[in-house]
């Protein structure tokens, strides 16, 4: 694996790769023969896996402190929980809306784990081609990968039919980019009245940013691209779930309340 890893991902430093080993084995060991492996229906009792998977890679901040903001408030934790909470709520309305059936605990779990290599490294890109090969090693099912997207949507050259993304596919980018807290209100999850200008935010940070990776060098030629993208791909996905009847900022508010009752639950003694 540690020659995969150094072929798609520049950082490859000892402890980088030792971390990616250490998650691929825990990976195993909480995945094996259970439906993230098996192909059996996935359902909410088998989100409790992703739980252990988690709590047995929560880093130790010594050996790895740029994984520092591991859990709390605007953390990796808390992205993936809100996004899987988003993506629930959202394929259950489209099942109504449509009359399809979608299921949305696999959605869910999906997205819980979309950010696999954000478990190992935090810089663009590199995370997407991490996650591919940490999925692949830890033999997750590839049906449930699909579920998710990755910033390739916006990276690769071929233009791009917002009719032909499947819903899957949309409801991962909306559960993605609003599973973040409010740069407005940090109490509160994204809007949809400004969703397009904090999604801008994230990607010309790297405008300032010094010591950029050869994808954020990149990243910084192509911005221009890539945003036009990003932007269209989220605006067509925001119209048709309005023409859908589905009140996106509800949504979100409900899954932000739910989530913050749990976590003060945890908190309790």
């Amino acid at each position: 694996m540690q020659s995969e890893i150094v072929a798609q991902c520049p950082w490859h430093e000892p402890r980088f790769l030792s971390r990616a080993e250490d998650v691929v084995e825990a990976g195993r060991a909480a995945f094996q023969n259970t439906a993230f492996s098996n192909g059996k229906p996935i359902g909410g009792q088998d989100l409790e896996t992703i739980d252990r998977f988690f709590a047995a890679v929560a880093p130790d901040q010594n050996r790895h402190p740029h994984l520092a903001n591991w859990e709390g408030p605007g953390s990796l934790m808390e992205h993936c929980h809100l996004s899987g909470r988003i993506a629930f709520r959202l394929t259950e309305q489209i099942n109504e809306k449509l009359n399809t059936t979608y299921n949305p605990y696999a959605q869910q779990a999906a997205l819980e784990l979309h950010d696999l290599g954000r478990t190992v490294i935090h810089s663009f890109m590199e995370t997407d081609e991490l996650t591919d090969i940490l999925w692949s090693h830890i033999g997750l099912r590839t049906d449930l990968k699909n579920l998710t997207h990755n910033a390739h949507i916006y990276w690769d050259g071929q233009d791009l039919d917002f009719e032909s993304l499947p819903i899957p596919t949309r409801i991962s980018i909306i559960a993605d980019v609003f599973g973040k807290r409010s740069a407005q209100d940090t109490n509160r999850i994204r809007h949809t009245n400004e969703i397009l200008e904090a999604v801008k935010n994230g990607k010309t940070k790297y405008l300032q940013k010094p010591d950029r990776t050869r994808y954020e060098e990149e990243l910084v030629h192509r911005l221009p691209a890539y945003s036009s993208k990003e932007e269209y791909v989220i605006s067509h996905t925001l119209g048709w779930l309005n023409r859908l009847g589905i009140d996106l900022d509800e949504l979100l508010d409900g899954v932000m309340q739910e989530y913050g009752q749990e976590t003060e639950a945890v908190c309790i003694p």
